[in-house]
């Protein structure tokens, strides 16, 4: 476990890179009146036009972290520290920022979109060897091996947190919240490694300016960039740190059934709006305010509490998926029943409350 004091270094350090990268971009993007957010009374309601360089901000702050800690002192393995993995995630997630930099520019169709996400992904597991090769014991007949389909699906679920972090980025502060309750479970579980630290650490740095704490015009948002930058993150991470889906992973201590709770809230909200919309015969990733965040809005419920509310839930989830793991660890598809259950409880949930809307 790390001490204390290394903890709030990491934490601090990330942050103010951050900090500053966010400061400095913000400035850049206004000056030159290129990558802004207008509001449109339509689906964006923020009250004036808004820098969306975050993801930049973040990637910076996480990076610059790494390599100056690196430079100054040897931390040593395991984790995210200065490794081949390290360059193989800085190239990868670099990629995935400068295409959709271009996304927020110019606004690349759903098809351009996935083929890219699909690209990255491919690139980032085919580079760093490291990729669901097994499914956990969730039919309580052994672990399953995806042979020749281990890459594929490995490239289909980190699309599809990609997409579930993408799409829950409608509330300020909510898709950055979601990756740090994910991050902090992920290290919680793991507690050796210094790259969840560096990761919150970087993504606080970028919540100052988003959730206004330099002033409402100061703000910056994520923009597309940076909420598939986040999903790219998280996806990879839990991958390097699941210890039951690939043979090479020696880092990790958290089983692949438990990274599903930490990502229960974007992940059921992407597949419930998917369904939905193709139930009505629209196209899966077309824009809209359907999201559950959107029809907690609808209802008259305060930005501020619908953050905290999201925040609190989906820590509670996942502690409840760690929990899980800790009193089943032999048998992991007691825990993935209980999440297929609740994916269920949180559909019609969900279902209920549109119907009053």
């Amino acid at each position: 476990m790390l001490n204390i004091q290394l903890i709030i270094s990491l934490l601090f350090i990330s942050a103010t890179f951050s900090a500053i990268a966010n400061a400095v971009l913000r400035n850049l993007s206004i000056a030159n009146s290129v990558f802004i957010d207008l509001p449109d009374d339509v689906r964006k309601f923020h009250a004036q036009p808004t820098p969306l360089v975050g993801g930049v901000g973040i990637y910076i702050g996480v990076v610059a972290t790494f390599f100056i800690l690196n430079a100054l002192n040897d931390l040593g393995e395991p984790g995210f520290e200065y490794s081949s993995f390290l360059m193989q995630y800085a190239v990868g997630t670099f990629a995935c920022l400068t295409a959709f930099l271009l996304d927020d520019l110019y606004g690349l169709s759903a098809k351009l979109r996935l083929t890219i996400q699909s690209l990255i992904c491919l690139g980032l597991i085919l580079a760093s060897d490291i990729h669901i090769e097994y499914l956990p014991n969730i039919l309580s007949t052994g672990q399953i091996s995806l042979g020749l389909f281990s890459i594929p699906f490995t490239v289909f679920c980190c699309v599809g947190l990609m997409n579930a972090f993408n799409m829950i980025d409608g509330l300020n502060g909510l898709c950055a919240a979601i990756a740090i309750n994910a991050l902090l479970l992920i290290y919680i579980d793991n507690q050796y490694s210094t790259g969840p630290i560096i990761m919150i650490g970087s993504i606080l740095g970028f919540l100052l300016y988003n959730l206004g704490f330099f002033g409402q015009k100061r703000t910056i948002f994520l923009g597309d960039n940076g909420s598939n930058f986040l999903g790219l993150t998280v996806a990879i991470t839990c991958v390097y740190y699941a210890n039951d889906i690939c043979s090479k992973n020696i880092e990790g201590n958290t089983s692949g059934v438990t990274m599903l709770w930490l990502v229960a809230i974007p992940l059921w909200d992407c597949i419930r709006v998917i369904l939905d919309r193709l139930s009505t015969k629209r196209l899966p990733f077309s824009p809209g305010r359907d999201h559950f965040h959107h029809i907690l809005l609808d209802q008259g419920l305060p930005a501020n509490q619908i953050l905290r509310a999201y925040i609190f839930v989906s820590f509670l989830i996942g502690i409840f998926g760690i929990v899980l793991e800790k009193l089943y660890h032999d048998t992991p598809y007691v825990s993935f029943y209980c999440f297929v259950f609740f994916s269920f409880i949180y559909l019609i949930l969900c279902s209920k409350i549109k119907k009053q809307k």
